[in-house]
């Protein structure tokens, strides 16, 4: 699997990643040898979002035993500090992890931008990440 450089972090991600909106349709056995299949193929980048229905429950029972193969990015739907927090901490339990190594704000609209600054959404990234709950690691 090719990869390439993922901006400015110096991850050598794979050139497809996999994407889980639609891992709701697909039963956890088939699920668990789908994503394990994609990670024996070199797939290195996995992104869910925390309303992509189970999808982060199915990733974290699936592929728990080999959390260290692949970047794992996924997305909070809050803008102020606190939802950002608990959205945050939902998805590390859901996905069976002690870190994600990218969080996006999910669906930024308007006025959205502005509240994300100044209700303390960004701030709780960056609490997060100082933590290590965000990571800045390299596979």
């Amino acid at each position: 699997m090719q990869k390439r450089i993922l901006g400015k972090t110096g991850w050598a991600v794979s050139v497809i990643g996999f994407g889980a909106i639609k891992l709701p349709r697909v039963g956890r056995k088939e699920c668990e040898a789908l994503l394990n299949r994609a990670l024996d193929a070199g797939i290195n980048f996995i992104d869910t979002a925390d309303c992509y229905g189970d999808s982060e429950e199915k990733i974290g029972q699936a592929l728990r035993q080999r959390r260290q193969e692949f970047y794992l990015a996924t997305k909070v739907d809050e803008r102020d500090g606190p939802g950002v927090r608990r959205k945050l901490e939902r998805s590390l339990r859901r996905l069976r992890t002690e870190w994600i190594d990218l969080l996006l704000f999910h669906d930024v609209r308007g006025p959205e931008y502005e509240k994300i600054f100044n209700a303390g959404g960004l701030e709780e990234l960056e609490k997060a990440r100082k933590e290590g709950k965000i990571s800045q690691r390299s596979l």
